[in-house]
């Protein structure tokens, strides 16, 4: 999933997915795993979604992880 802010301001981002997360990762726009755009935009994983904060013009990349099913 990519998100952005295309206003040019700051903006704190809460995703509500319709399903139950395990974990999601910044990643580049190649989809790979990228530590470097992981600082740059952290994500914290609440029970009520994923929050992030986004910078100005900012693109995220983020790949979702799925909780199992029990």
């Amino acid at each position: 999933m990519r998100v952005y802010e295309p206003y040019g301001g700051r903006s704190d981002v809460l995703l509500r997915p319709g399903f139950d997360v395990a974990d999601v990762r910044v990643t580049d726009l190649h989809e790979h795993d990228d530590e470097v755009a992981a600082t740059l935009c952290p994500v914290d994983v609440r029970e009520d979604g994923v929050a992030l904060r986004l910078g100005p013009f900012q693109i995220v990349t983020l790949r979702w992880v799925r909780r199992p099913v029990a």
